[in-house]
Protein backbone atom coordinates (compact mmCIF):
# COMPACT_ATOMS: atom_id res chain seq x y z
CA UNK A 1 0.00 0.00 0.00
CA UNK A 2 1.54 3.65 -1.18
CA UNK A 3 1.48 5.90 1.84
CA UNK A 4 0.85 9.48 0.76
CA UNK A 5 3.51 12.00 1.63
CA UNK A 6 2.16 15.33 3.34
CA UNK A 7 3.59 19.24 2.37
CA UNK A 8 5.07 20.94 5.68
CA UNK A 9 1.69 23.17 5.67
CA UNK A 10 -0.44 19.59 5.37
CA UNK A 11 -1.70 19.22 2.47
CA UNK A 12 -0.66 16.14 -0.07
CA UNK A 13 -0.77 15.49 -3.64
CA UNK A 14 -4.55 14.21 -3.48
CA UNK A 15 -5.43 17.52 -1.77
CA UNK A 16 -4.59 19.61 -4.77
CA UNK A 17 -6.09 17.38 -7.25
CA UNK A 18 -8.94 18.87 -9.29
CA UNK A 19 -10.80 17.48 -11.16
CA UNK A 20 -14.42 18.73 -14.07
CA UNK A 21 -15.49 15.72 -14.28
CA UNK A 22 -15.62 11.90 -12.50
CA UNK A 23 -16.59 8.70 -14.12
CA UNK A 24 -18.36 6.52 -11.97
CA UNK A 25 -18.46 2.83 -13.35
CA UNK A 26 -20.66 0.71 -11.35
CA UNK A 27 -20.18 -3.51 -12.51
CA UNK A 28 -22.02 -4.34 -9.14
CA UNK A 29 -25.30 -6.59 -9.98
CA UNK A 30 -27.04 -5.97 -6.44
CA UNK A 31 -29.57 -3.57 -6.51
CA UNK A 32 -28.58 -2.64 -3.12
CA UNK A 33 -24.84 -2.17 -3.73
CA UNK A 34 -22.09 -3.71 -1.97
CA UNK A 35 -19.58 -2.39 0.48
CA UNK A 36 -17.24 -1.92 -2.09
CA UNK A 37 -19.46 0.03 -4.49
CA UNK A 38 -20.86 2.23 -1.47
CA UNK A 39 -17.11 3.38 -0.51
CA UNK A 40 -16.57 3.82 -4.58
CA UNK A 41 -20.05 6.14 -4.36
CA UNK A 42 -18.79 8.02 -1.74
CA UNK A 43 -15.13 8.40 -2.66
CA UNK A 44 -16.44 9.64 -6.04
CA UNK A 45 -18.70 11.94 -4.20
CA UNK A 46 -16.23 13.72 -2.26
CA UNK A 47 -13.96 14.25 -5.13
CA UNK A 48 -16.30 16.00 -7.04
CA UNK A 49 -17.82 17.83 -4.31
CA UNK A 50 -14.07 19.20 -3.42
CA UNK A 51 -13.57 20.01 -7.28
CA UNK A 52 -17.04 21.31 -8.11
CA UNK A 53 -17.39 18.56 -10.56
CA UNK A 54 -19.63 16.40 -12.63
CA UNK A 55 -20.09 13.15 -12.23
CA UNK A 56 -21.57 10.30 -14.52
CA UNK A 57 -22.13 6.95 -13.52
CA UNK A 58 -22.46 4.12 -15.60
CA UNK A 59 -23.98 0.91 -14.81
CA UNK A 60 -22.44 -2.37 -16.80
CA UNK A 61 -24.34 -5.47 -16.93
CA UNK A 62 -23.91 -7.99 -19.19
CA UNK A 63 -27.33 -9.79 -18.40
CA UNK A 64 -30.43 -7.42 -19.77
CA UNK A 65 -32.92 -9.24 -18.18
CA UNK A 66 -31.85 -8.95 -14.40
CA UNK A 67 -30.75 -5.32 -15.30
CA UNK A 68 -34.01 -4.34 -16.14
CA UNK A 69 -36.01 -5.96 -13.38
CA UNK A 70 -33.74 -4.20 -10.99
CA UNK A 71 -33.55 -1.27 -12.66
CA UNK A 72 -35.57 1.06 -10.21
CA UNK A 73 -34.63 -0.01 -7.13
CA UNK A 74 -30.36 0.44 -8.38
CA UNK A 75 -31.06 4.00 -9.70
CA UNK A 76 -32.90 4.47 -6.54
CA UNK A 77 -30.14 3.53 -4.64
CA UNK A 78 -27.21 5.08 -6.32
CA UNK A 79 -28.82 7.60 -6.28
CA UNK A 80 -28.82 7.96 -2.72
CA UNK A 81 -25.48 7.16 -2.33
CA UNK A 82 -24.61 10.18 -4.52
CA UNK A 83 -26.65 12.72 -2.10
CA UNK A 84 -24.69 11.33 0.87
Amino acid sequence: RAEVQASEDGTTAVDMLQFNHVLLPIIDRNPYLTDGTKQAAATTTALAKKSGAKVTVIVIDENIKDAIADHDARLSTIHWHLAQ
